[in-house]
């Protein structure tokens, strides 16, 4: 499956879309796609696989201290 933008794994209007499926297959209470850019993050870090930087370009980020900021 190509998935060119984030609607093709979100789903259009009708939530219809691979997200919704797992959240559902999963068990797990509905959230929005947008809502684990944190989780995702956190783990990363956690990891130790990933550096701060690579962590902030994965996030789109245009530098390290939009990630790091109190």
């Amino acid at each position: 499956m190509r998935l060119n933008d984030i609607a093709d794994i979100r789903g259009r209007a009708d939530r219809n879309g691979p997200w919704y499926a797992l959240i559902k297959e999963s068990g797990i209470p509905m959230r929005d796609l947008r809502q684990t850019r944190h989780t995702f993050a956190i783990q990363a870090i956690k990891s130790g696989m990933y550096t701060l930087q690579g962590v902030s370009a994965v996030l789109g980020h245009s530098s390290l201290g939009i990630m790091v900021s109190t």
